[in-house]
């Protein structure tokens, strides 16, 4: 459990709405309940949903630090986010990132200089949580497994 705290420590410190706080604190505690009662499978899957609450944190930095030059990190996404409801795309919010495919979020880091191969690890979580959530009859079962999945995305925000 000590990985999934570190990666606690990623969380904004403060948020513009307090039902965002609400939120992730939900999230946490729910990795912790989870956790405790050997239910590493949704402890894990709680875990990536904080992992992509902070990834679309670090994107709306992105957005918020140069507005009109994150409107071209848009192209492609602009009338998608419009069939979705996002009319405005100079008042966004870290919300509105949810809507995009997660493998595809990560395409707005190379707005800053991140490079394919590692957009390419920061998406492996997403492609391990798909195959995770079907039934097919596997499942994390132990703490180390919990561990090791975790510690990948503790890795991706070092």
């Amino acid at each position: 459990m000590l990985t999934a705290y570190q990666i606690f420590e990623y969380l904004p410190l403060a948020y513009k709405n307090p039902s965002d706080l609400d939120y992730f604190n939900f999230l946490t505690h729910s990795v912790e309940q989870n956790y405790e009662i050997e239910n590493y499978h949704f402890a894990i899957v709680a875990l990536h949903m904080i992992y992509m609450g902070i990834v679309y944190h670090y994107i709306y930095g992105i957005f918020r630090a140069d507005k009109k030059r994150f409107d071209y990190a848009l192209i492609g996404f602009h009338e998608f986010l419009k069939n979705h409801g996002v009319n405005d795309c100079s008042n966004l919010s870290w919300h509105n990132f949810s809507i995009i495919n997660e493998s595809q979020i990560f395409q707005f880091y190379r707005a800053v200089g991140i490079s394919k191969g590692d957009i390419t690890l920061l998406k492996k979580p997403v492609q391990t949580r798909n195959d995770m959530l079907h039934t097919n009859g596997t499942y994390l079962s132990n703490e180390e497994d919990f561990e090791e999945k975790a510690n990948i995305y503790l890795e991706n925000f070092r």
